[in-house]
């Protein structure tokens, strides 16, 4: 569930020590072989969690899932501008927004945001979109320039599952003597508790996931603090100090939908004159 947050703090270790020592993907296999490989720090997942269901969604409900989708704009031309831009799932008629953002540093524009409408009988400026192929279409007529990305929002149905989860990151710092192996893991520690707001941030931006066909598992990540710390000598010529983390977030389990849903608009209820796509309630109750 941790793999997207475990690789952004590997990044950052790596970042701060300027490869030595060398950070590595865990569990380890097995402790690093001679001197030559010391100090080394291994960071990989531990033991996972879920605590028993409390207030979360109740399992197996379809249910509107909102989305965002972030595509880079090609400005050469009005054609280029125009896509298509091919969305992530099948979307709810009626709950497509989109905008420009011009939110790339140092652009001139940046900061600039500018709002698109659906286009009224394929006529002016505004977006069309395929629900059948999930594309979106952009119709704007003068010229675009900077490096816009285009966001677009929206809604699209899913059976899913909200579960919290905790799950414990493992960190080992080997070294050559036991002083060294403590002074590596608390620095590590110490690199990654400073840059908590950051690295969660990060994590969640990448939009962890895993999908096969319309099935998805996605992780989000809030909070994680330093548990407890354990020292162990492996040989006489080599020590290991042991920090973990606690990480606290949620797994969303969905199965999605290649094609597009209906949303029901209408009810009318006994004695209003029925058209065309109407749905007549009977009420019988006791």
């Amino acid at each position: 569930m941790i793999a997207a947050l475990l690789g952004e703090m590997r990044e950052q270790l790596n970042s701060a020590f300027g490869g030595t020592p060398s950070v590595g993907e865990g569990p380890a296999a097995a402790p690093p072989q001679g001197q030559g490989q010391l100090p080394r720090i291994v960071l990989g997942p531990g033991k996972l969690e879920l605590p028993p269901p409390f207030g979360d969604s109740p399992p197996g409900q379809m249910r509107p899932r909102e989305a965002a989708d972030n595509f880079a704009v090609n400005t050469s031309s009005a054609a280029a501008v125009q896509g298509p831009y091919t969305l992530a799932q099948a979307p709810l008629e009626g709950t497509v927004s989109c905008r420009f953002n011009w939110n790339q540093a140092g652009d001139p524009l940046e900061g600039k945001k500018l709002r698109l409408y659906p286009r009224q009988n394929q006529q002016g400026d505004g977006f069309e979109i395929n629900y059948a192929t999930r594309q979106l279409r952009v119709f704007y007529a003068a010229a675009l320039t900077g490096a816009p990305r285009l966001e677009v929002e929206y809604q699209y149905p899913a059976v899913f599952t909200l579960r919290e989860f905790r799950q414990t990151a493992v960190l080992e710092a080997y070294a050559g003597t036991r002083t060294d192996a403590e002074k590596w893991a608390a620095l590590a520690a110490a690199v990654l508790t400073t840059h908590t707001r950051t690295l969660l941030d990060e994590a969640n931006s990448v939009a962890h996931r895993h999908s096969a066909g319309n099935y998805v598992s996605r992780s989000l990540y809030n909070a994680f603090h330093l548990l407890d710390g354990t020292p162990d000598r492996l040989s006489d010529s080599m020590f290991r100090y042991t920090f973990q983390f606690s990480v606290t977030g949620q797994v969303i389990l969905e199965r999605t939908f290649a094609e597009s849903a209906d949303v029901i608009r209408k009810i009318f209820s006994p004695g209003h004159k029925e058209d065309a796509g109407s749905i007549n309630i009977e009420a019988n109750l006791d």
